[in-house]
């Protein structure tokens, strides 16, 4: 306890001043980021870290692996295309194999990223002869 003067008087108050909650939590938060600094310096594994931990929610969970799935399909994107190692895929139409021959670059990068397009009059052609 120490006396504190004031014009009101002589009184008396705890020193120092009990923690509060946000102390508390400010204290833990501190400790968490001091964990996650020596495991990120190890090279441990941080997701395990968070899930033992509890600090994010199902929901963020969720999203967080999400995110992972994401990731990974954007990591295997981009190293096909920096790979340039393509495997073209079974039975390939006529068109397919000009535009190979034609543009072995732009078919590369078709391949790697399809989109749908517009049915072209040799396609529809093609399909009613093998039809």
């Amino acid at each position: 306890m120490r006396r504190i003067h004031s014009p009101e008087g002589e009184r008396t108050a705890a020193w120092p001043a009990p923690p509060t909650d946000r102390d508390t939590s400010r204290a833990e938060a501190a400790e968490l980021v001091r964990q996650a600094q020596e495991l990120i310096a190890s090279g441990g594994d941080e997701t395990q870290w968070v899930w033992r931990l509890r600090v994010a929610s199902g929901a963020d969970q969720q999203r967080i692996a999400s995110w992972d799935q994401d990731i990974a399909f954007l990591t295997e994107q981009l190293s096909r295309r920096a790979s340039h190692q393509l495997v073209l895929p079974p039975g390939p139409s006529a068109s397919a194999l000009m535009e190979l021959h034609r543009d072995p670059d732009g078919f590369a990068t078709r391949l790697l990223r399809r989109m749908p397009r517009q049915p072209s009059r040799s396609a529809r052609l093609g399909e009613r002869f093998h039809d």
